[in-house]
């Protein structure tokens, strides 16, 4: 039952990174012109298009880091120190993830200020808060895994 479940789990990300990949190649280039047209700020349109592709490529390596994290599970390899490794190193993308976003945010306040829309600016603030929070969540979980693989370890030189 595990196996299917990290199968779909598998399945899931391949569309995710699509999905991304779809919007970052798609979409991200013409972000400049039509911001600089529409709201006239260039500084903000290309802060938010450099932003959108760091969180882009960062989400891409999140991506490739859980799927190395999900073989450790399959490999029953989870409370190993490579599966600690992996924690951190997506702690780190999805951070990246964050503060590509952050960087957007200028823009999102542009767009929700010249089209009085507060509810823009809410949709730019919960697109920065998401990673935000999986980037604390992670940051807790490396806290626990390394204390339960030192309990491991301890255990296992007891035995």
């Amino acid at each position: 039952m595990m196996k299917i479940r990290i199968w779909l789990l598998k399945l899931l990300l391949i569309a995710s990174v699509i999905a991304i990949g779809a919007f970052g190649i798609g979409l991200i280039p013409s972000f400049p012109g039509v911001m600089v047209r529409d709201y006239q700020w260039p500084v903000a349109a290309w802060a938010f298009t450099l932003g959108a592709a760091v969180a882009v490529v960062s989400y891409w390596l999140a991506a490739f880091i859980a799927w190395h994290l999900l073989d450790c599970i399959t490999a029953n390899a989870a409370f190993t120190q490579r599966a600690v490794t992996l924690i951190i190193r997506l702690k780190w993308a999805v951070g990246a993830m964050a503060l590509g976003l952050l960087v957007c945010l200028p823009q999102w306040y542009r767009m929700a200020d010249h089209d009085d829309a507060p509810g823009v600016m809410v949709i730019g603030l919960g697109f920065f808060a998401i990673p935000a929070i999986v980037w604390l969540f992670l940051a807790i979980l490396q806290q626990l895994w390394t204390t339960a693989l030192a309990y491991k370890t301890e255990n296992d030189m007891t035995v």
